[in-house]
């Protein structure tokens, strides 16, 4: 097997532990955006919170990927734990 791929460019790496299989996950970062607003301050956009997006998670030291095989609760849970852990490392 082949060693886990480099993480891309302005992408976060995050490694992590799950059902005792140790994980290293690619994300992007997405800042929060004030949502645009009508003459009037009526909303016309809804405001976006910041987030993380899950690009791939692979098995550490290889390169099987397993995005496709988790389940998206797990998923969800990598994107969440990734953001606090990230909270004041982002641009």
């Amino acid at each position: 097997m082949k060693p886990t791929p480099n993480c891309p460019l302005n992408s976060y790496e995050y490694q992590c532990t799950i059902c005792d299989v140790d994980l290293v996950c690619h994300l992007d970062y997405f800042p929060a955006e004030k949502g645009s607003t009508g003459s009037w301050g009526e909303p016309l956009e809804p405001d976006l919170d910041e987030s993380m997006d899950l690009l791939v998670v692979y098995v550490a030291q290889t390169d099987v990927n397993i995005t496709s095989v988790m389940s998206a609760t797990f998923l969800d849970q990598i994107e969440r734990q990734a953001l606090i852990a990230f909270k004041d490392k982002t641009p």
